[in-house]
């Protein structure tokens, strides 16, 4: 029988998804939260949220100029 979950949780067994994180070299968000700085972190937003800005104007000016696809 397969455990669910959350019972994998409970019993401290990492789901499939973080075993492969973790063979990816990938640090898990807590440990990498712990790790950065208040400003590192507020440069990454910034840095995100101004990527994500352009990509919304980008996809705007798509619709407004009438090139969708």
């Amino acid at each position: 029988m397969a455990l669910l979950g959350t019972e994998r949780a409970r019993c401290g067994i990492p789901s499939e998804s973080r075993r492969r994180t973790a063979a990816a070299g990938v640090p898990e968000p807590r440990w990498e939260a712990a790790a950065t700085t208040e400003e590192e972190r507020d440069a990454e937003l910034e840095e995100a949220l101004s990527e994500l800005r352009k990509a919304v104007d980008s996809a705007v000016r798509g619709f407004t100029d009438g090139s969708r696809p």
